[in-house]
């Protein structure tokens, strides 16, 4: 895994569709259509919304500084999506994109698409990876499923299925971060197996309402484990 940051800004904050860069992309639930719930307040997708992130290892040390965006809506496959644009700083050569929307069912993962040695690469899912359901912040379990392509200029370099990776939200709570106090933030618990193996990440990650994901940490039993935490934020 590069860095937390690239599980963690959606799945954590990226977990089905952005995986693939360990090997694994993914998707889950059906997309739909029409009004959505009160969820959309714990990642609000507006032009111009703007989050800078560090990320620190379980001692507190330092490792690296991340920034997202939200830009002009645009047409993904005849689905309406918002580009989310990453970099991370260590990394600012290969950045990458999270095409996303707010449905009836929740905030979807339509597809993660990343600058490499090779050319631009595409993560797509089938059906679109659901991060977060419209009726969050209420208790519940869902799961990761469906199937993957990762291709470059239209050669599939990678492809399968990806099931039985269940997210969880826990409850709610106050996140204290440099960005300041949240109260009510939606914990939620998420772990991605990668296919054919016995790989798993194990993270929990943190939205605020009218903010978005405020903090995320994954679960590491060496001690060797990642934090990203939010350092500032522009949402409209």
């Amino acid at each position: 895994m590069r860095s937390l940051a690239r599980w963690a800004f959606l799945p954590l904050a990226l977990c089905a569709l952005a995986c693939w860069l360990v090997g694994c992309p993914g998707g889950s639930s059906s997309s739909g259509s029409g009004s959505t719930g009160t969820g959309q307040t714990y990642f609000p997708l507006t032009v111009g919304n703007h989050w800078v992130y560090q990320q620190q290892y379980s001692d507190g040390t330092f490792k690296d500084t991340c920034t997202a965006d939200v830009g002009a809506q645009t047409t993904l496959a005849g689905n309406a999506v918002f580009p989310i644009s990453y970099v991370e700083g260590a990394h600012a050569d290969t950045p990458f994109t999270i095409f996303a929307n707010w449905d009836a069912k929740g905030l979807e993962l339509y597809e993660v698409d990343t600058l490499a040695p090779l050319g631009t690469v595409k993560a797509t899912g089938t059906p679109p990876a659901l991060f977060l359901p419209a009726s969050a912040p209420t208790t519940q379990q869902w799961s990761l499923a469906g199937s993957y392509i990762v291709s470059s200029d239209g050669a599939t370099l990678n492809s399968g299925t990806f099931t039985n990776n269940p997210l969880q939200i826990v409850g709610t709570e106050t996140v204290t971060v440099p960005a300041g106090t949240f109260a009510n933030a939606v914990k939620c618990l998420v772990s991605v197996t990668q296919p054919g193996t016995s790989n798993t990440m194990t993270a929990y990650y943190w939205l605020a309402p009218g903010v978005g994901l405020v903090k995320g940490q994954d679960i590491k039993t060496n001690g060797n484990g990642l934090t990203l935490v939010l350092q500032s934020y522009t949402v409209k």
